[in-house]
């Protein structure tokens, strides 16, 4: 009997995403970060500059099941454009604060034995409720802990997509549908050819947008009832966002491309996408799905064991290549522990906002 109700592509690369960053953070944080650069440089090289980009995995993703969800037939657009705003901040900054909380936790039980760039100042409230709003890098306020800036670009990148959406959804003709793609892939053009350009924008949604959107473009390609209408906008999102690299090539973009172009073309062969499912041990889709359900609790969380981690390195006097070793499987272990635990006893009692559960 094989298990159900999740998408194994979409949470292979959750999976993938999810656990390169982690790895990438290891390098990037801390005393462990400056042995493991002695120890294995090229790994470490590899994983500072280029595993960083699966951020655009997140970012593709995210559009993929923000379209998903935002189609024009969905339950979803039952409610005021504003509750879904809202639904959706509770649902990313709900489990993200308390994630942030432990990590301001660990960085002052960490700050006792370790001094370090990776521990942050002890947080104002006013940072708190900067990180609570989500609003902390429109503030300029110092992170409280890594990742949380893109929670909040998350939020807007929905914000947008679903206001872009409204039309579609709420006008009753084609017209509507035409309008918000169209829509769509113009904003999607002026993020790939002037925002995501300019670093200066990069504490908001319009920066990432490109990306965003052409998780949205996959789905509405794999999904669409006439195959030929969803290659040629495969093919117009090759060769629009082709035109961009070559007017100003970003690693970053060419990553986010192809990832929709393999998610868009792979949910078009329906009857590939199931075979693949039924090739798939059990025991393997099982592991995927666990991996992709605890994806962003791992996202929140590993920070928090980075910081722990890291003060216990530091209190070896001479690290040998085996005390690096030991101290990054059990940074590993213990993000993957702890993520489970905060999935099912934080994140999933609070995908719910309180407000409904009174309702």
């Amino acid at each position: 009997m094989k298990a159900s109700g999740r998408q194994l592509h979409l949470d292979s690369l959750r999976v993938i995403a999810a656990q390169l960053i982690v790895l990438h953070h290891l390098t990037v944080y801390g005393p462990l970060s400056v042995a493991l650069n002695e120890h294995l440089p090229n790994i470490s090289y590899w994983l500072f500059h280029e595993a960083r980009l699966t951020v655009q995995i997140f970012l593709v993703v995210g559009g993929y099941v923000a379209a998903m969800s935002l189609g024009a037939g969905s339950a979803t657009w039952k409610k005021p454009l504003w509750v879904l705003w809202l639904r959706r901040y509770w649902r990313l900054a709900a489990p993200c604060f308390v994630a942030v909380l432990l990590t301001c936790l660990c960085t002052e039980v960490a700050r006792l034995v370790m001094q370090d760039n990776m521990l942050s100042a002890t947080p104002t409230l006013g940072q708190l409720a900067g990180h609570a709003l989500l609003l902390q890098n429109l503030l300029g306020q110092e992170a409280l802990s890594a990742g949380v800036w893109y929670v909040a670009i998350d939020v807007q990148l929905f914000a947008l997509l679903s206001l872009l959406m409204w039309p579609a959804a709420h006008l009753k003709s084609p017209l509507g549908a035409r309008l918000s793609v169209l829509t769509v892939l113009l904003i999607m053009a002026a993020s790939l050819v002037f925002f995501n350009l300019d670093a200066r924008w990069d504490i908001g949604a319009l920066y990432f947008f490109g990306a965003y959107a052409m998780g949205a473009c996959a789905y509405w390609a794999g999904t669409s009832a006439r195959r030929g209408k969803g290659l040629a906008l495969l093919v117009l999102l090759g060769l629009g966002v082709g035109l961009t690299l070559a007017y100003e090539f970003r690693e970053r973009i060419a990553i986010a491309l192809a990832v929709a172009l393999w998610l868009g073309g792979l949910l078009g062969q329906r009857a590939l996408l199931q075979a693949s499912k039924e090739a798939l041990p059990l025991l393997g889709e099982r592991i995927i799905q666990w991996g992709g359900r605890t994806s962003y609790a791992l996202f929140l969380v590993h920070f928090a064991v980075l910081t722990l981690v890291n003060a216990l390195f530091a209190q070896i006097p001479h690290p040998s290549w085996g005390g690096v070793a030991a101290c990054v499987v059990l940074y590993w272990l213990a993000s993957m522990g702890l993520a489970a635990a905060f999935d099912r006893w934080v994140e999933r009692p609070l995908q719910t906002p309180p407000w409904v559960k009174q309702a």
